[in-house]
């Protein structure tokens, strides 16, 4: 039964930018709304409550416009659709905010003008206002500022404001139309019809009425004509709550000068525009029997006009339907009139045999068991006859059909003139399709789904536009007695915070666990969005770029859909397969519970394991499947089975995708390769919709096989399922990750549009025409592309996602997919590794994966996926020229991401993790220099080497290591800048007060000197702080005493023994002569540390045995000891005056 599909863009407007314009009138002071106590009011009033699509030409840059009327008729909303993006130009969202309320949704008319290349809307408010707007193409395109687009100092450029009829004396407008640039027709609530003509949209109106045809001067002689003049007078016309059953509902033009009505009591009338009167004279619809049954407002429209074969020379029709009374049993009709309009003759021709009686959709539904829909009460919501080419004058009745908020979608293939019904297509399109046809298997997952299921499918999926989504927040939070949202902060990243923080709320106020509480607000989200795709409208449409004819679209509540044709995997669902009752009959014997369960294990097990075993299948089976399916019932269904033709290559064409039958091409094709925001919103719609009806097909195969007797067979069917439903729970992950600024966002609205599943697209040469070939064949592409045998699609993601920061998320869904044995594969864990801050892991997993073990192919794709991460970038042009350039280019990434993580003080954690990388960055030379080593030919890597020391040296330094820093040292003593080397070291160790490493880590003892020699330097440098410099001094002494020897015991070191005292006496004689020198809050402090200075050079000088051997050479002088006791007794005594 099911022909049509439809996929839907919700909150088409959001794609754009919003500019609200306003008129120069005066607007209510106390225009700023008051949010309602009930939200779902408030709500209500920013959906659309009339709408539909506008064409424009052909080769523009917009293939058409959709309008909307708004919040009470207080709002006029107009958005550009570019169905390719050939033009690469970024657009606008117009919003026209009116004082007073637009009449009615029939009062508003909006058309595109080819002569002024805009769209002109005509309207009349509820104070009698008639307001012309004209929108160029041109301000719909993003760039110019609102301010210099729509000046209200120059509205006579974009808009005319006038009273051209008192509406308000005579009677309230019913209707109207614009028929061209120049003419409008007004229809009035008494039943009379009105001329308004201009001389270009912008200009005052000439009023006509169409009983007598002249210019209307006042409202005193229009009065007198129409009370006074004979012919169709309104006076004689019933009225039912101030309407005229002459009142017109409907009219086409069928020329220039000649246009056709239709009153509500169906009768037809032709009028002129030179004469204002019947061109012909007037006919009613139907027989005598329903002629007092009126027409209601509700139908879009009533009458159209179709050119058969031969375009513009081809046959023209009038269609025209209209609805019986309900106890006739056809309900509605269809009448066809062929337009003879040559040489000023004009004449409508009625094709007897073309009188369609069309039932509603009730015998349809009930042919099909659609018990809950066939009771329904269905009326014509829409309608649109375009010309087929199929054969010779056959054409396409497409009806909307609509009770409540549902809608269908029906299309008859009708010969003209002969009536004849060569075929029908229906869709399930309702608005809210599980609520009226039975819910699907996954749709009853939902009570036990996770957390993180409800968390990506508000956030991430794009299921819910941002208007819903902060809709059902408002609503939520009144109900969860929250606070109300700052109505400012749209910004997504905001939204995704202020729903955590509400979920959180509510669970703490509410004491609903986390899961339920996003439960609940997933069900109002479903809820809101039912009511947001609510049919409007009925347009047909065709893209300006595209060869593949028109499509049929439906304006929205809040929205757009569009009809396509079903691919296969919807068909099957709804086909009357023996295969499909089987599965159906299969799942309902088991509850939701139940196939959950099975679900939800068999994508575990292929996580976690790659596939299942024999054991995992008779686990499944007996602990949920044998309870609930009996073995007689299990044969049975196998016997039925067995019966169906050719079954083994059905079942199989379900998941062995490569073999698959193939699909159509529908809607949307283009020339243009680079997809439209408006695709690409499309698209990811279509995907989901057509993955879930593969999913429940899977599911119900994969329950089929698990109750069917177990052998190697069918175990690998089973596998071959489950892999196809594990990789789709991975493309949902990818479709739900949006890339902002370069990075993969967490915890915020994401957008469809934005997915990184549009770079991995752009890049994949399999995929680039995936969007412009149309929905179904580019699913099934992307579906060959996912379950590839060749992980081509787990690649692109991880390389994808690598590149915009989105480690963690790698880790999470797909390290699964990655093989333990496959070189590539723990390639890319080391990568994730690196960009998720995980140095060790990083380095075990790279120290492990051979150095050239990648293939070119992979090699060049990495080199081409990663430019954008420039560390990356540089490590995969070097890494494989060698081992030798692997670790040290592994060594230098490391080295890079160290810098990155440097100590930050909004990250308490980034000193330490920048040391981590700088550890297995060192690491990582060393492995170098090892390869280096083995090389052979030293003499020709000396260089390098040096070089890889030098690095390692530097490295330690920086992460206080003084071990490698020493063996760096060690093999660095023949380099010409070693002693610079050197000096850096001790630098370091003075300048963290680490000195004494000099005499547990010491270099060779050849450099003794050298280390002196650096010391007495850092020793005259510090000039500033007397605490440092005594260190130093200190340092020296201890040096020149046991520097020389390798342990601090070893006495027979002993190296000089006067030059130590000395280091000491030149900080003595320093500290008395400095000025400059700070010195500690308690100087005294300082001076008995002199003192004990002093002490210790008169002991070390007594050591020695000869008296003439016991002095000291200071500042070029010779100081005996008899003068440094005397000096030490003086500052003895100048401590002790000091201290008393």
């Amino acid at each position: 039964m099911v022909s049509y599909a439809t996929s839907e863009v919700p909150g088409l407007q959001e794609l754009f930018p919003l500019q609200t314009v306003r008129l120069p009138l005066k607007y209510p002071a106390n225009e700023t709304q008051v949010a309602s106590s009930n939200s779902h009011e408030t709500y209500a009033t920013q959906l659309a409550s009339s709408g539909h699509v506008v064409m424009v030409e052909e080769n523009s840059y917009i293939d058409f416009v959709t309008f909307g009327i708004r919040n009470k008729g207080l709002t006029l909303l107009l958005t550009p659709v570019s169905r390719s993006n050939v033009s690469g130009l970024s657009f606008r969202t117009i919003n026209i905010e009116l004082p007073h309320a637009v009449y009615s949704k029939e009062c508003v008319s909006v058309r595109y003008s080819s002569l002024e290349k805009a769209m002109v809307v005509d309207f009349v408010t509820k104070t009698f206002l008639f307001v012309t707007l004209k929108i160029r193409l041109q301000d719909f395109v993003l760039g110019k500022l609102l301010s210099s687009i729509f000046p209200l100092d120059e509205f006579d450029q974009w808009g005319h404001i006038s009273v051209p009829f008192s509406f308000e004396l005579k009677s309230s407008p019913f209707s109207i139309k614009a028929l061209d640039d120049s003419n409008i027709i007004v229809s009035l609530k008494d039943g009379g019809l009105l001329h308004f003509e201009r001389s270009s949209p912008l200009h005052d109106f000439d009023v006509y009425s169409f009983m007598d045809g002249s210019s209307l001067m006042s409202l005193n002689l229009l009065e007198m004509f129409w009370s006074k003049k004979g012919g169709k007078t309104r006076n004689s016309s019933t009225n039912v709550e101030g309407i005229s059953s002459m009142a017109v509902v409907d009219l086409v033009p069928i020329n220039e000068k000649v246009f056709v009505t239709l009153s509500i009591s169906k009768e037809v009338n032709c009028w002129s525009l030179e004469s204002h009167a019947e061109v012909s004279g007037s006919f009613h619809l139907g027989s005598a029997t329903n002629s007092n049954f009126w027409l209601s407002m509700i139908p879009r429209k009533y009458m159209q006009i179709v050119t058969g074969d031969g375009g513009s020379n081809g046959k023209r029709y009038l269609v025209l339907h209209y609805s019986l009374p309900h106890d006739d049993i056809s309900g509605y009709s269809f009448s066809v009139w062929e337009i003879v309009d040559s040489e000023g003759n004009f004449e409508l021709i009625k094709l007897d045999n073309m009188l369609i009686n069309l039932t509603s959709p009730k015998s349809i539904f009930n042919n099909h068991r659609q018990d809950n829909l066939h009771n329904l009460n269905w009326y014509i919501q829409d309608f649109q006859t375009v010309y087929s080419g199929k054969e010779n004058s056959v054409f396409d009745v497409n009806i909307l059909w609509k009770s409540n908020s549902l809608s269908v979608l029906a299309t008859y293939d009708v010969v003209f003139p002969t009536g004849e019904v060569l075929d029908i297509k229906w869709s399930n399109t309702s608005t809210a399709q599980n609520t009226i046809f039975r819910p699907t298997v996954l749709d009853e997952f939902l009570p036990y789904r996770d957390l993180k299921y409800f968390q990506w499918k508000i956030l991430k999926s794009g299921i819910y536009d941002k208007r819903t989504i902060l809709s059902a927040l408002d609503i939520f939070r009144h109900h969860a007695d929250l606070a109300s949202r700052d109505k400012s902060s749209t910004d997504d990243s905001i939204i995704g915070g202020l729903l955590y923080e509400t979920m959180v709320a509510t669970h703490k106020t509410k004491e609903y666990d986390l899961k339920t509480c996003w439960y609940k607000f997933d069900a109002l989200c479903e809820e809101l969005k039912r009511t947001e795709l609510e049919t409007l409208a009925l347009d047909v449409v065709s893209s300006s770029s595209s060869s593949s004819g028109s499509t049929l679209v439906s304006y929205l509540s809040n929205g757009l859909m569009e009809y396509r044709e079903s691919h296969l995997f919807e068909e099957f669902l709804d086909s009357g397969n023996p295969l499909c009752s089987i599965l159906n009959n299969l799942t309902t014997l088991l509850s939701s519970k139940s196939l959950y369960k099975i679900y939800e294990s068999v994508i575990q097990l292929s996580n976690s394991q790659g596939s299942l075993s024999g054991s995992d299948a008779t686990e499944l089976y007996q602990s949920i499947l044998a309870l609930k399916i009996q073995v007689e019932e299990s044969q049975k269904l196998q016997e039925e089975l067995q019966a169906i033709p050719q079954i083994d290559e059905l079942i199989q064409s379900f998941f062995d995708l490569k073999h698959s039958r193939t699909c159509s091409s529908q809607s949307f094709s283009s020339s243009s390769s680079t997809p439209s925001e408006y695709q690409k919103l499309i698209f990811m719609n279509s995907i989901s919709k057509l993955e879930q009806s593969h999913e429940i097909t899977l599911l119900g195969l994969l329950i089929l096989f698990l109750v069917s007797e177990l052998d190697d067979d069918v175990l690998g069917v089973i596998n071959q399922i489950v892999e196809v439903l594990a990789n789709y729970t991975k493309l949902n992950v990818v479709v739900g990750t949006s890339v902002v600024n370069s990075s993969v966002t967490t915890n915020v609205l994401g957008k469809a549009s934005l997915s990184i599943l549009w770079e991995i697209i752009s890049t994949s040469p399999k995929l680039t025409q995936l969007v412009t070939d149309g929905q179904n064949s580019g699913f099934q592409k992307l579906i060959e592309f996912v379950n590839g045998s060749n992980s081509e699609f787990v690649l692109d993601v991880i390389l994808g996602l690598i590149g915009h920061n989105g480690g963690l998320l790698i880790e999470e869904e797909f390290f699964s997919k990655l093989s333990p044995s496959e070189p590539t594969d723990q390639f890319l864990k080391g990568l994730v590794y690196l960009i998720d801050g995980k140095p060790q892991e990083m380095f075990k997993v790279f120290s492990q994966v051979p150095p050239l073990a990648l293939p070119k192919g992979i090699i060049d794709k990495l080199r081409s996926k990663l430019q954008s991460n420039k560390a990356i970038s540089q490590f995969l042009a070097d890494c494989f020229d060698g081992p030798v350039s692997y670790y040290h280019s592994l060594a230098h990434l490391a080295k890079e991401y160290a810098i990155t993580n440097k100590a930050s003080p909004q990250d308490p954690n980034s000193s330490s993790l920048s040391t981590e990388y700088l550890k297995i960055s060192i690491a990582f030379e060393f492995l170098a220099i090892e390869q280096l080593n083995h090389s052979g030919d030293v003499g020709a890597n000396i260089t390098d080497r040096n070089s890889y020391y030098i690095n390692i040296f530097e490295m330690g330094l920086g992460i206080n290591d003084y071990d490698v820093v020493l063996e760096s040292l060690g093999n660095l003593k023949l380099t010409f800048d070693y002693e610079s080397y050197v000096q850096k070291y001790i630098g370091r160790l003075a300048s963290t007060n680490q000195l004494d490493q000099l005499f547990h880590r010491q270099p060779v003892t050849s450099n003794y000197l050298l280390i002196d020699r650096i010391l007495v330097s850092l020793a005259e440098a510090e000039t500033d702080d007397v605490m440092r410099a005594l260190i130093i001094h200190k340092a020296i002494f201890s040096w020149r005493l046991f520097g020389g020897g390798n342990n601090i015991k070893d006495y027979n070191t002993l190296v000089d023994t006067r030059g130590a005292c000395e280091s000491l006496y030149w900080f003595i004689v320093r500290y008395r002569q400095q000025s400059t020198w700070k010195i500690d809050d308690d100087p005294k402090a300082t001076k008995l540390k002199v003192l004990e200075l002093y002490l210790i050079i008169v002991n070390c000088i007594k050591s020695f045995e000869k008296d003439d051997d016991r002095w000291l050479i200071s500042m070029g002088k010779l100081i005996t000891l008899s003068q440094i006791s005397n000096e030490y007794y003086s500052w003895f005594k100048e401590l002790e005056n000091d201290i008393l």
